[in-house]
């Protein structure tokens, strides 16, 4: 499941400020706007010419939520085994299970197409700030909205020149800045390596306490027309030695919404609405996934992704809520919050265009309460449960088609509509037994959340039990079919009329009806008041404090960068790096401690002090996975994994004095391909052999 949280803001963005000195090592930052001072005058580093621009062009997007980067010249693209799991399981047969065996292509002709896997590289920044700016002046409300999806609507369309290339604008300090970023799409992902899951998550990495001994790494290749992509000009190279403690390194990833910079009222609201109604779904749903698993071995396979991701989901919402119910970080918010109130209310012309925006939120937040658990239970949550998924976006797409390009949803969009015919045209494959589960729990969370008695639930559950509709429309469905969901799509508002089938259907004639009107009532009387008052909060930030900051994280590429360190935890000294032979000295031969066959027959050929995984004080948060670690020189030390525990607060805040991101280090990786699995192929092709 989506993050429920980051659902949200990902729609309604954020305001707020963060007056405190920050911490030395605390940014994400974007790549036209480095902390070259700061690293200067902490780390005594000045990069040199080009050192940014080969660090972005050599750093990838996985369009699902991962990062990754070339390390060779033929599009080779290491990342996190749990980014590529979907790809493997994808790949997976009844017999022969990717996951539980691994993959190693042999020879290039043996690298096999991912269904579902798109690399985005990021080749240009443009400052879009004015034109926007100039289109919303003066406006407010949904007069703010329109106003501002014309002008990205119109900015974009500029830019976007075929199926190649993605142009999003994307906003900056809510509201404040708004850049167009230009990249490069490439959908002909081929997988190439990946591990046992049970090297990847040895020891239980998907709660990703430290230390940690685990291989979680995988290797795709990027084609472009027919051929390996040719990167000669821009990859990472592998350092020669690895990363030390004391060492600076410098991560490049697309962390994901940060909500830094809102305002106490809405995060009161993630505390007090959100994160639990996110806490108690996400663990219903991993209890669902993994009993699933369980009962039918058939299935184990089928919904290992939706287990890990389901535990992840859940581990992290929890801690979110941990790091927001710490009344100090709140309180400290606060007080920063009513410093700047102070400030701007001493000053007549900053009280006359600020002034009023934090009321204004504190309202668009009071009216997202009384709709938010409607809210979520038929429009966040459909948007990840499978194949209804695909339905509601076939009935708005045929909708939204029919309207001017700037009046539609941002997803439906000219712009958007390579990503949305990727997303729809996906051969990932379709299991009917795990949709009808996943449609049953959807549907099972109407009663709680809303009640018996609420016309939508009666509307949308009839007379039927939620399992035996869930099981009725799916075993009719025919959405499973990629050619079915081509012709609905192209065929538009006529195909969607006339067809017959029982998912479309159900959410033409009852579900879209009842949501979409609550995404207009969102977008008009949240969304768009808080991007609006955003803007001013942060426009009021820089009149009094003045530039410096790093704005949230929006899954764009930034730099972040820290040193390697250790901590301490409960009088505890929790160290800087493991090594591979702790990972052999804790292997029962039983999950989550077993390490697999191929390990256990190559560890006389393995140095036990090789370091395995690594601790650093870098700002990262989810998003990230995939990440390359590097080091001053830009060469690969390391693939960002992981953060401890306490970096899921990292979302609100950073604090270095526990918070670390974890990677596996490029000896570790190595090792592994060169030693236990034998890819000379690979080595040889990373060496530049």
């Amino acid at each position: 499941m989506r993050s429920l949280t980051s659902m949200f803001v990902a729609i309604l963005g954020a305001a707020g400020f963060a007056a405190s000195p920050a911490l030395a090592d605390e940014g994400m930052w974007t790549f036209d706007q480095l902390p070259l001072q700061r690293l200067a005058a902490d780390h005594q580093f000045t990069p040199p010419a080009g050192w940014a621009d080969h660090l972005r062009l050599s750093s990838v997007r996985l369009a699902l939520g991962c990062s990754g980067s070339f390390i060779s010249a033929q599009g080779l693209v290491l990342s996190n085994h749990h980014c590529a799991r979907g790809c493997a399981q994808g790949l997976s047969t009844p017999t022969h299970s990717l996951m539980a065996f691994g993959f190693l292509a042999a020879t290039s002709a043996d690298e096999r197409k991912c269904p579902d896997i798109e690399v985005n590289q990021l080749v240009g920044i443009t400052h879009v700030t004015d034109q926007i700016k100039a289109a919303t002046a003066g406006r407010s409300g949904p007069a703010f909205r329109d106003a501002e999806r014309a002008a990205i609507t119109v900015v974009e369309k500029g830019c976007n020149t075929g199926a190649d290339v993605r142009c999003d604008v994307v906003t900056l300090f809510h509201g404040g800045v708004y850049d167009l970023y230009k990249y490069r799409r490439y959908q002909d992902v081929r997988l190439v390596f990946i591990p046992e899951e049970a090297a990847a998550i040895f020891g239980d990495a998907v709660v990703a306490d430290w230390p940690l001994r685990a291989l979680d790494m995988s290797l795709v290749r990027v084609y472009d027309h027919g051929a390996p992509l040719d990167t000669s000009a821009n990859h990472f190279t592998f350092a020669a030695a690895p990363a030390r403690p004391g060492d600076l390194v410098f991560v490049v990833g697309n962390p994901a919404e940060t909500e830094r910079l809102n305002t106490v009222a809405e995060l009161e609201e993630e505390r007090d609405v959100l994160l639990p109604i996110h806490m108690a779904d996400d663990s219903e749903f991993h209890g669902l996934m993994s009993e699933t698993a369980r009962e039918s071995p058939e299935l184990a396979g089928e919904v290992s992704s939706l287990v890990f991701s389901g535990e992840l989901e859940a581990s992290r919402s929890t801690l979110q809520h941990r790091a927001l119910s710490n009344t100090g970080l709140l309180a400290a918010r606060a007080r920063q919050e009513t410093d700047l109130r102070a400030r701007i209310a001493a000053d007549s012309a900053l009280t006359a265009r600020y002034g009023g925006a934090w009321d204004a939120i504190a309202a668009a937040v009071s009216h997202l309460r009384q709709i938010d658990e409607r809210f979520m239970v038929l429009e966040v949550e459909p948007q990840e449960a499978g194949l209804i998924e695909e339905a509601i976006v076939l009935v708005r797409n045929a909708a939204e088609a029919a309207k001017p390009d700037s009046e539609r949803l941002r997803f439906y969009r000219d712009s958007s509509r390579p990503a949305l015919r990727a997303e729809v045209l996906s051969a990932a494959p379709v299991y009917p037994e795990v949709e009808t589960r996943k449609l049953a729990w959807l549907l099972s969370r109407l009663q709680p959340h809303l009640g018996s008695a609420d016309p939508a639930v009666i509307a949308l559950l009839g007379n039927e039990s939620p399992h035996d509709l869930a099981a009725r429309l799916v075993a009719g469905t025919r959405l499973g079919d990629v050619a079915q969901r081509q012709t609905l799509l192209d065929g538009g508002e006529a195909a969607i009329a006339a067809s017959p089938d029982p998912l479309i259907v159900y959410v033409r004639d009852r579900w879209n009806p009842l949501s979409r009107p609550l995404r207009d009532d969102y977008e008009a009387n949240v969304a768009a008041v808080i991007t609006a008052n955003s803007a001013l909060i942060d426009q009021a930030r820089l009149a009094v404090f003045g530039a410096g900051a790093d704005p949230d994280a929006t899954f764009t590429p930034r730099l972040a960068y820290g040193v390697v360190r250790g901590y301490a935890h409960g009088g505890v000294a929790m160290p800087p790096q493991t090594t591979i032979g702790e990972a052999f000295a804790l292997d029962t031969g039983r999950d989550p401690f077993r390490l697999p066959k191929s390990w256990l027959d190559a560890k006389a050929g393995l140095d036990m002090a090789t370091p395995l995984d690594v601790a650093f004080t870098a700002d990262i948060v989810g998003g990230n996975s995939g990440s390359p670690l590097l080091d001053r020189d830009g060469r690969l030390v390391g693939l960002v994994f992981a953060g401890n525990d306490a970096a899921e607060g990292g979302t609100f805040g950073y604090d270095d004095t526990e918070a670390r991101a974890i990677a596996v280090t490029v000896p570790a990786i190595r090792a592994a391909l060169a030693h236990i699995y034998h890819a000379d192929r690979i080595v040889r092709e990373i060496d530049g052999e």
